[in-house]
């Protein structure tokens, strides 16, 4: 699966350059300026004086320069995976502008090429990059036609691990999860971690639904930390990537799913597991609090995050 990465470019301003000093004023000025030093007489009041503003801003660079204003990078890449890249650039209204990648590691589906501005100054360079499988910081750098030096951009690829019961239970019949409910139980985190994906195995596909991450307060689910996009969901194995990686600090958290029918998720043996719902409609944003949780216990369900360092 393909993720977005941003990268936002801005054309250089036009900036006042201060007009040319005389400085070979003659061999009489020179006398007189001899003079005055060996005398001791510094005209103070002339050191003090105002500059002279009107030839400070009478001269102007007209070129525009590209110019990185803003680099949108997600935290971590998923090891051998697959993202798209998109540069974002700003110049001189309808400027062809040329650009090359110096590449530190993985592979780019392109190194050079152009972009063509439109008449606001406005283009997008797109690029593929297939992560390495191994784990490493990649400092990359973008170099754009008419702009001195370069850009870096930073790629930190890590392994992925499973936290949550990312085991798929043998329950072939699951717990029907009614539909427009958020429904979920109880995630710890040990540790930080960048959450990448969730998931869930359900015993049934079709269903459009969606994961997302609570905070734990007083043992129920509370704010809104981290969520996917509504996806479909298959049978058996379903992973959605969240809308942006984020790094959640060590603590207690629910892991919870939505859906837009009865979907039956997998479940342990154990019924003793704390479980909360609350009625939210699929084609609503998730909400940012939970305000009308209602608690129960159940088996464990096949809710899970995958995460990386």
């Amino acid at each position: 699966m393909r993720r977005v990465l941003s990268l936002v470019l801005l054309a250089g301003c036009s900036f006042p350059r201060p007009a040319d000093v005389a400085i070979d004023g003659g061999a009489s000025d020179a006398a007189a300026v001899d003079g005055a030093i060996s005398d001791g007489a510094i005209d103070d009041a002339a050191i003090d004086g105002p500059p002279d503003d009107a030839a400070i801003d009478s001269v102007t660079y007209d070129a525009a320069i590209p110019e990185v204003v803003e680099n949108d990078v997600p935290l971590r890449v998923l090891a051998s995976t697959s993202l798209s890249l998109h540069f974002t650039i700003h110049g001189a209204a309808q400027a062809h502008v040329g650009w090359t990648i110096t590449p530190a590691g993985g592979a780019f589906d392109q190194l050079t090429g152009a972009v063509d501005l439109d008449g606001s100054g406005a283009g997008t360079i797109t690029v593929g990059f297939d992560a390495p499988a191994a784990t490493a910081d990649l400092d990359h750098a973008l170099a754009l036609d008419g702009r001195p030096g370069t850009t870096a951009f930073t790629t930190r690829v890590r392994t992925p691990m499973a936290l949550g019961d990312s085991a798929s239970f043998p329950d072939s019949a699951g717990l029907s999860s009614s539909p427009n409910y958020l429904y979920g139980q109880p995630l710890t985190l040990a540790s930080p971690v960048v959450v990448m994906r969730l998931g869930m195995y359900s015993d049934a596909g079709g269903a459009i639904g969606r994961v997302a991450i609570y905070t734990d307060v007083g043992g129920a689910p509370s704010a809104l930390a981290i969520g996917t996009a509504t996806g479909t969901v298959s049978m058996g194995k379903t992973e959605l990537d969240v809308t942006a990686p984020k790094l959640l600090p060590a603590g207690s958290y629910w892991i919870m799913g939505n859906f837009d029918r009865l979907t039956p998720i997998r479940r342990g043996t154990t019924a003793t597991t704390p479980q909360a719902y609350q009625l939210v409609n699929i084609t609503d944003p998730l909400p940012a609090t939970l305000t009308s949780v209602s608690t129960t216990t159940n088996r464990a369900l096949n809710f899970y995050a995958i995460v990386v360092p």
